[in-house]
């Protein structure tokens, strides 16, 4: 009786574990549509703001015809607040990252460009060709989300697509009035 009473605990005690993955209070990730509706809004405003951060890269990537992206959202840190990471894949190990706050004004999608760079990752080595605003933790803190975002799922967006004008997005970036 009690070699049952254990192995119910701890399926129980495992159980629990599994549910707690996911913080409390986070949505999980969206799905399908809503998600590409997403990122390409993200990759308009990359695009469309006055960044011209296209310009500044290969050639490679400046003749790119459509992007790699990799998404993330972090509502944990600053609660209350939408801290959206994008990275655009050079390589698997190559890209840009950008810092964004997301927020909404009645209907309106707003994303703000708070800080972005580029990166390189060799193995466990992480090095920045780019550098970001920021001091140590800042630093720590993008690249715990770029490690995060090189993991997990991408989608491509085309330069096509990121071009048209969104009627419910609204850019700006850390450099505008």
């Amino acid at each position: 009786m009690k070699s049952r009473l254990i192995i119910f605990i701890v399926l129980v005690v495992y159980s629990s574990y599994g549910q707690s993955a996911r913080p409390i209070g986070v949505p999980p990730a969206v799905a399908g549509p809503a998600k590409y509706a997403e990122l390409t809004a993200i990759m308009h405003c990359l695009t469309d703001v006055e960044l011209n951060w296209l310009g500044d890269y290969p050639p490679t990537v400046e003749k790119a015809k459509k992007f790699r992206v990799g998404l993330r959202h972090d509502r944990r840190t600053y609660p209350g607040d939408d801290v959206i990471f994008a990275v655009v894949f050079e390589s698997p190990t190559q890209g840009d990252v950008f810092e964004l706050m997301h927020y909404w004004s009645g209907k309106q999608a707003k994303y703000n460009l708070e800080n972005n760079g580029s990166f390189e990752l060799r193995g466990k080595a992480f090095a920045w060709r780019n550098e970001i605003f920021g001091g140590i933790w800042t630093h720590e803190y993008i690249e715990r989300n770029i490690r995060k975002i090189v993991r997990g799922p991408k989608a491509s967006v085309s330069l096509k697509t990121a071009s048209k004008p969104i009627t419910n997005v609204t850019c700006t970036y850390y450099g505008s009035n």
